[in-house]
């Protein structure tokens, strides 16, 4: 069992997307080798046996493609299955709808006075 990652990025950076979304990205280069990644996963609410529904994109050198990405099904006690772009997107999109309609009604903002009158 080794740490991860492998390797000690100089540039490294995770966020998550959307407001409440539970979506996370990470981003990591090395300048010196012209390597890296990045990946967006999440666990999606329509694909309850998926662990999580992951996009990546490695940079192995300068003549990485720019845009070619992998998408993959990452299961709990199993081996990754591929997953089509399609599929990644219309999980992501439905988590999207899934949230915003949870917290519709408690995210709305109401400003005092004129400002809230408008």
């Amino acid at each position: 069992a080794g740490t991860w990652p492998p390797v000690n990025f100089t540039y490294m950076k995770s966020a998550l997307i959307g407001n409440y979304l539970r979506v996370v990205a990470i981003t990591a280069f090395e300048p010196s080798t012209h390597t890296g990644f990045e990946q967006i996963a999440f666990a999606p609410a329509c694909e309850p046996s998926a662990a999580a529904y992951v996009r990546l994109r490695a940079v192995s050198g300068p003549e990485t493609p720019p845009f070619e990405y992998l998408y993959f099904n990452v299961l709990i006690h199993s081996n990754p299955l591929p997953l089509d772009a399609k599929t990644f997107y219309q999980a992501l999109f439905s988590e999207q709808t899934l949230w915003n309609a949870t917290f519709a009604a408690s995210s709305q903002y109401l400003l005092p006075g004129q400002e809230g009158a408008r």
